[in-house]
């Protein structure tokens, strides 16, 4: 009979918190060998177990040697780490002939000196047991490493989070282990490892932004799977060998990794193990690993605020579980802190519950006793907490409530495979309506049996706070409605920019542009082609010339059916003629000459994640495959209307539209139903849609009086009778207003930056004026962010300058170049749909795709350090611009901000308002424009700029190098 030994070492270790994790914590834990290890693990969830079934129904002996585990801490201290290596050693001296091994590594073990802890051990392993098969599982949140592929001839991780199927890992490895011994095949493995890492909110299997890679890993082992099944009734029954054809995928694996592990493997991976063939194998990975890297921007993390989270938990039927996420147990952290908890405390909202790991605490109740009172401060110990404003301890007086041995059992799959825990005593404590369960040991809360164990119904509670991201959803599911991921911090923060990295690899995505760093790693291009301005397709540009006699050609062809031969009269500016593109590439128009064109236009500034957008062609396909078109309710409203009221500061509710137009009527419409009122407020110069009740004053001539002005022709007065025009950034030309018309004044409408007329800043505490005006005059005020909204940061203005209008709209960046628009503002604005006082429609509101769209651009623009990266773009633009200027004696100043900023020829000062912006060097900045194209660079006539997520230091360099061309040719 074929003997093979199982071992498993577990262990995730947080390298961001404080102590190191000993032989102590596993002994508390789990610390087991021989037919101990059988005992404790044969009967639970757990993948040991999965190991001794599928050995079994093979009929195979199972020759356990260790299994050891430590709830996830800091790293292993050395002599600790040596202690288990010794342990796994001596483990296999004892064990004696073996024919093969199952191993189950966690994947993200470190210890002091030995960051890939895994790896080391497993090295160790082979190095002992020598050529025989070795295979094993590792976690989902493994941080896979060369030596671990090395040392094992494949390697499964799980597949769920919940980890709900480790015993079914297991299980898949023992088979294959059985069909390894029996001749049916030969596993090998090859794992990729793209420069992407994920952050843990981001890592749901089920997700968008996964659930396609999953499948498609999935498909891969489909038709092994099916040979399988054939082969097996209820026993395993190993195929012929000519079932199993050479190159048939036997296995695949997603890793996703444990980025709170400072170590060079941190990352994500993929595993395909193949019937003999490592080109097979290597080939399926690598292309999971570039439809994962294709895909990164989709990665993008909601981190919701502790204000936030908890008015729209409140919203929420109960129970609800706040998820915490930067003291998330199962990840390392300390479990004392206290960030929700003293949030719901302080706002003294009743029916909540958290656990906190605190024995000094558990010492004082048990020392008062069930029933006692006692004042002292809970939680908040750990040093991770220092400095972390409203991380301090809770104070309070305690009623203690009860008190428990913290022993309790699991029966169910849950998190872990765990099936009993222990933590310690335990003192159930109540205060202003929270209440608190302190232990003595640090738990995570994978079994709702560490509520009910203490007399407590985890139904009956209106909020359940649950240290973890995923984990705790399978316990929790039980009794909570809805779940709330809340962006605690701590050392398990959700918010990957909050750490300092030292060891991790680079280029490594969120934090770098890989492609633009490392040509050998995968980027977001096909294999095989070349990176943006490299290659057969990139065009060379005569300084100084630019010829596109195609889109000449085109433009006349154009005229004959299309009236004034382009869709958009703005499109006609700018010469030498409009121009007709073939394809975008990220940060690259392509036109129909084969000019490869930098491109700063960004389609007028929809195009914030460039051109074909790897998110956003993923999330728009996938919507394809289901439908384009409902005019009827779908999922995906809920989640744009989720998504933008967590991330747009003060904005509770949303409607959506199609056009930036369409949205500023729309909010007019809201504005006037609300306050009864006809007459609106505009500015000079601003731009808010073609229609005629807007379309005023927005580029009136030097010598015009400021007044209501048609724009253009077709405009019939009566249309915009109940428009106001003022001068913009006039504090006092507002105030008087309001004093003649404030009774009949129902908005007043603004840019809250003038972008559309030469990016003019507003004057310091302006827009402030501007809402409390409207609010002690009863008027709505509404910000136009069509170009500002999810521009200036992903909250917009009102997370920019740290104001809240009542009301804003969105479109432009908001789809990245799909035609959605919104209006977002205060809850009780909007209660004139709902009571019918006007209305709000569309066939084409809510259209799927571009919803589909719209949730992706959010998630990919949140992603840690997109905003930052921007703006330091754009102002190292302005300044390589204003120096190129000034070094040659040409006058001239830039606007605005980094993401979106305009030039200005012939000004010395900054514009403040449309008037300013009227004495600038319009022809020259034609001519300069004009050089600039000549040059591969595209800008817009209006000497507007924006800069976009995909604009990285390549182009910056390209294009810093074309303004100094540019400039020179001006002389």
């Amino acid at each position: 009979m074929p003997r093979v030994g199982i071992i498993a070492l577990l262990h995730e270790s947080n390298t961001f918190v404080a102590g190191a994790t000993t032989l102590g914590d596993f002994r508390r834990d789990l610390l087991l060998t021989g037919d101990a290890v059988r005992e404790a693990l044969a009967d639970t969830h757990h993948e040991v177990a999965g190991f001794f079934a599928g050995l079994a129904e093979a009929g195979i002996e199972a020759v356990p040697i260790l299994a050891a585990r430590a709830l996830p801490a800091g790293p292993i201290d050395a002599a600790s780490f040596d202690a288990l290596v010794t342990m796994v050693r001596e483990g296999l001296a004892r064990a004696g002939r073996l024919d093969g091994l199952l191993v189950a590594p966690h994947g993200a073990t470190v210890s002091e000196r030995e960051p890939d802890a895994d790896g080391a051990w497993l090295a160790e392993v082979r190095r002992v047991v020598g050529a025989i098969p070795v295979i094993g599982t590792i976690d989902a949140h493994a941080n896979l490493s060369p030596a671990m592929v090395a040392a094992t001839d494949a390697l499964v991780a799980y597949r769920t989070n919940p980890h709900l199927d480790q015993r079914d890992r297991g299980l898949e490895a023992a088979r294959l282990m059985a069909l390894t011994l029996a001749g049916v095949v030969k596993p090998v493995q090859a794992a990729v490892l793209p420069p992407l890492a994920i952050t843990i909110e981001c890592q749901d299997p089920d997700s968008a932004a996964l659930a396609p890679h999953y499948a498609a890993a999935t498909r891969l082992r489909e038709p092994f799977e099916r040979l399988l099944a054939k082969s097996r009734s209820t026993s395993l029954a190993p195929a012929a060998p000519t079932d199993v054809p050479p190159g048939c995928v036997l296995s695949t694996s997603i890793v996703l990794g444990f980025p709170y592990a400072d170590v060079a493997e941190m990352g994500s991976a993929v595993i395909v193990v193949t019937n003999g063939d490592a080109a097979a194998a290597e080939r399926h990975a690598r292309s999971i690993a570039d439809a994962l890297w294709q895909g990164r921007h989709a990665f993008a993390p909601a981190l919701l605020s502790i204000d936030t989270a908890l008015d729209r938990a409140c919203r929420l039927a109960p129970p609800v579980c706040l998820l915490d996420m930067g003291d998330n147990v199962g990840g390392g952290s300390p479990a004392d802190g206290t960030a929700l908890a003293r949030a719901l405390h302080g706002r003294g909202i009743p029916g909540g519950f958290a656990c906190l790991h605190d024995p000094g605490a558990v010492a004082r109740a048990a020392a008062v006793g069930a029933g006692g009172d006692v004042e002292m401060t809970v939680g908040g110990r750990s040093p991770e907490w220092a400095g972390d404003a409203g991380c301090e301890p809770i104070s309070g007086r305690w009623r203690v409530l009860a008190l428990t041995d913290g022993r309790f059992t699991e029966p169910r799959p849950r998190h872990g495979g765990i099936a009993v825990f222990d933590q310690g005593p335990t003192a159930v404590l109540e205060s202003s309506g929270l209440t608190v369960m302190v232990t003595s040991r640090r738990m995570a809360p994978f079994s709702l049996g560490q509520i009910r164990h203490a007399g407590l119904d985890p139904g009956a509670f209106r909020f359940l706070v649950a240290k973890g991201v995923h984990a705790p959803v399978a316990a929790y599911g039980e009794v909570c409605t809805s779940f709330v991921r809340v962006d605690t911090p701590g050392p398990t923060s959700a918010d990957l920019s909050r750490f300092s990295y030292r060891h991790r690899r680079r280029p490594l995505f969120p934090w770098e542009d890989a492609h633009e760093r490392n040509p050998d790693v995968p980027t977001d291009r096909a294999p095989g082609t070349s990176p943006p301005g490299t290659g057969a397709d990139a065009t060379a540009h005569p300084v100084g010339t630019f010829d596109a006699p195609r889109s000449v050609a085109l433009l006349e062809r154009s005229r004959r059916s299309l009236a004034m031969g382009v869709a958009s009269g703005m499109r006609r500016a700018g010469g030498p003629t409009p121009l007709f593109f073939e394809r975008g590439e990220g940060p690259y128009f392509i036109d129909v000459d084969g000019h490869r064109l930098l491109d700063y236009t960004l389609a007028w500034g929809p195009l914030i994640l460039g051109n074909a957008h790897p998110a956003l062609v993923e999330a728009v396909t996938a919507q394809l495959g289901r439908g384009f078109a409902f005019g009827a309710q779908h999922e995906g409203e809920i989640e744009l209307a989720e998504l933008m009221t967590a991330v747009l500061p003060g904005v509770d509710r949303v409607i959506v539209s199609n056009t930036g137009s369409e949205a500023v009527q729309a909010a007019l419409r809201l504005a006037r139903a609300f306050t009864g009122r006809d007459l609106v407020v505009k500015f000079e110069g601003h731009y808010h849609g073609w229609f005629n009740n807007v379309l005023v004053s927005y580029r009136p001539k030097s010598g015009d009086p400021i007044e209501p002005l048609a724009t253009c022709g077709g405009q019939p007065r009566h249309e915009f009778a109940d428009t106001l025009v003022l001068p913009w950034n006039d504090g006092a030309a507002l105030a008087d207003a309001f004093a003649r018309h404030g009774d009949r004044i129902a908005a007043v409408l603004t840019e809250p930056l003038l972008a559309n007329s030469g990016s003019v800043e507003p004057a310091s505490g302006y827009l402030q004026a501007v809402i409390d005006l409207c609010r002690r005059h009863g008027a709505v005020s509404i910000f136009d962010e069509v170009i500002t909204g999810f521009r200036l940061a992903l909250g917009g203005a009102r997370e920019h300058d740290d104001l809240r209008p009542d009301l804003s709209v969105y479109a432009k960046a908001l789809a990245g170049g799909f035609a959605v628009s919104a209006v977002g503002g205060r809850r009780e604005l909007f209660d004139v749909l709902d009571d019918g006082r006007t209305i709000h429609a569309g066939t084409y509101n809510g259209n799927p795709i571009n919803l589909a769209a719209a949730v992706a651009t959010i998630r990919t623009l949140a992603l840690p350090g997109t905003f930052p990266r921007m703006h330091a773009h754009g102002r190292a633009l302005r300044a390589h611009i204003e120096s190129a200027a000034s070094a040659r004696g040409i006058a001239l100043v830039t606007s605005g901000s980094g993401t979106v900023f305009s030039v200005h020829f012939g000004l010395e000062r900054p514009p403040r308002d449309y008037r300013d912006t009227l004495r600038a060097d319009a022809s020259r900045y034609a001519r300069f424009r004009e050089h600039l194209l000549a040059r591969g660079v595209l800008v817009l006539p209006d000497g507007r700029w924006y800069v976009g997520a995909v604009h990285g230091a390549a182009e910056l360099d390209r294009t810093t190098a074309a303004i100094d061309g540019a400039m020179a040719a001006l002389e």
